[in-house]
């Protein structure tokens, strides 16, 4: 007997089955299409995310080598802030608007200038094109037809939710990715939906994360065999799954996310309310905690730009040796003293969020010599990355949140160098569990849910292991605290000549 975890990912959908002592018995993964009818556009067909949610249950069972009845429970978790129309028949009006969308960048400019202060206060959180309440307005402007044909307008985990069992909720973490809830009483803003003339009944009821939202239905039993009246649990948003699953719970508890982009979450004991208005503030599924976040644009991408670029004959030698050339560029980087020797790197290479959310910034090399190798280059970036993701906590500073406990996770926690920088860049010991993600986090939301675990507690007790701890050396963090001074002087002191050189090229 297992609890059944789908996550529902922007690219594919993967599940996992964990028995009672937490153990994973089996996994499986599959990827659906991403549409682009238009540019700025990015879509999701509801019914081929719903397919292959039922093909990636199976393909878990399978991998578990157990029949749809051992399933206890269902958790889910997914991508925030895309809504799917859905009708009063239950089925779909549009295809699912992806957070990815640029569309409604209009409406957010809208909302942000003629409301931005209202917003801002109801929900603590930056007014993007990427949020639900723009993407609502989009629909009213242009499809108005779907808006008012709407029943429910339900997020990705919400609406497979539905599909499973005819019920529809959301619960707080997910509700406050939309710019629609009080962030302080994690309800739906009456202000903002009277404000924008959107219906209360087109929302799900709101529930915690961990509660019982329905059961598994006869026609999904059907589909999938999981036994009918199989109860599912709410679950919540991929980040705030994967911060369950690493055991966030306290004040300065800080999950940090080196992929692709950079992502830091901090768990606060009230939302987070700093003059740069650059941080996100969800609900979470622990009561009377929050989530502060701050995001980077480019965190490995910075390296992996890097490395093809400028590192031909590291790929060759890598394909050569049957090795990952991460591994050659990791040795690199060990061989260079902290600071690169006075080379410092601003990895703004598509602009930057985290304090600044400036696309106009661009990436830098500063302080460039004839005695510097590609080995320091390869470090610059690697410390680069990490001031990056320092500044973006910088409002945490004026709030007198410290951190407490760093959990590391993402590509970048594999390189031993890597890592070492991170804390010795924010001062602090980092630990690097040996698996955490999001569909493990919601397979925990279900079994809190169902009573197998009694809380996050027990549950990550159970689950949560950390493979290696870094600590510290107080000689580089001394070093470290000065150049991360000289790094943002260099952000001012180029930030006008990014924006002259980004309009000479509009201008072309």
């Amino acid at each position: 007997m297992g609890v059944l975890g789908i996550d529902i990912g922007t690219n594919g959908c993967k599940g996992v089955l964990i028995d009672s002592e937490g153990r994973i018995c089996g996994t499986s993964y599959k990827e659906y299409s991403m549409y682009f009818p238009q540019t700025g556009w990015v879509e999701h067909d509801p019914e081929e995310v719903m397919s292959t949610v039922i093909e990636v249950i199976k393909g878990t069972l399978r991998d578990a080598r157990c029949e749809g009845e051992a399933v206890e429970a269902v958790g889910l978790c997914s991508h925030m802030h895309s809504p799917t129309f859905v009708g009063k028949d239950g089925r779909h009006l549009y295809n699912m608007i992806v957070w990815l969308d640029q569309r409604s960048v209009k409406e957010a400019k809208y909302i942000k200038d003629k409301y931005g202060e209202v917003v801002y206060q109801e929900t603590l959180n930056p007014i993007t094109a990427t949020f639900t309440l723009p993407q609502i307005l989009w629909m009213k402007r242009h499809k108005r037809e779907i808006y008012d044909k709407s029943w429910k307008i339900l997020q990705p985990k919400d609406y497979v939710a539905f599909r499973m069992t005819g019920e529809a909720y959301t619960d707080r973490g997910m509700a406050t990715s939309t710019l629609l809830v009080n962030i302080h009483t994690l309800e739906w803003s009456n202000k903002i939906l009277e404000l924008f003339e959107i219906d209360r009944e087109k929302l799900p009821d709101i529930v915690n994360a961990t509660n019982i939202i329905g059961e598994i239905t006869e026609e999904f039993s059907e589909y999938t065999g999981i036994s009918r009246g199989t109860p599912v649990v709410a679950g919540s948003g991929d980040a705030i799954a994967e911060c369950f699953a690493a055991g966030i719970k306290r004040e300065g508890d800080l999950l940090l996310r080196m992929g692709t982009a950079g992502a830091l979450f901090v768990a606060v004991e009230k939302p987070v309310e700093e003059p740069t208005r650059s941080m996100f503030n969800f609900g979470y599924a622990i009561p009377n905690v929050w989530l502060a976040i701050a995001t980077t644009q480019t965190c490995g991408l910075s390296l992996r730009w890097f490395r093809d670029v400028f590192c031909r004959k590291e790929l060759e030698e890598a394909e050569r040796r049957g090795i990952s050339v991460y591994e050659i560029l990791n040795k690199m980087a060990e061989g260079v003293p902290a600071g690169s020797e006075g080379l410092i790197f601003h990895p703004y290479l598509i602009g930057e969020r985290g304090i600044y959310w400036d696309p106009y910034l661009r990436g830098s090399f500063v302080g460039i010599t004839a005695s510097h190798k590609l080995d320091h280059f390869v470090r610059a970036v690697m410390e680069g990355v990490a001031f990056s993701l320092r500044d973006a906590l910088r409002p945490l500073e004026y709030l007198k949140i410290g951190l407490r406990e760093v959990k590391l996770i993402g590509g970048g926690s594999k390189s031993k160098v890597w890592r070492e920088i991170v804390s010795n860049v924010l001062n602090i010991e980092v630990h690097i569990p040996t698996f955490v993600d999001a569909s493990l986090g919601s397979a925990l939301l279900g079994a809190v849910g169902q009573g197998i675990f009694k809380n996050m507690e027990e549950a990550v007790e159970k689950t949560l292991k950390i493979g290696t701890t870094v600590k510290p050396s107080i000689e580089s963090v001394e070093k470290y605290n000065k150049i991360f001074e000289i790094y943002r002087e260099i952000h001012d002191g180029l930030e006008g000549i990014n924006h002259r050189l980004v309009g000479l090229q509009e201008s072309k």
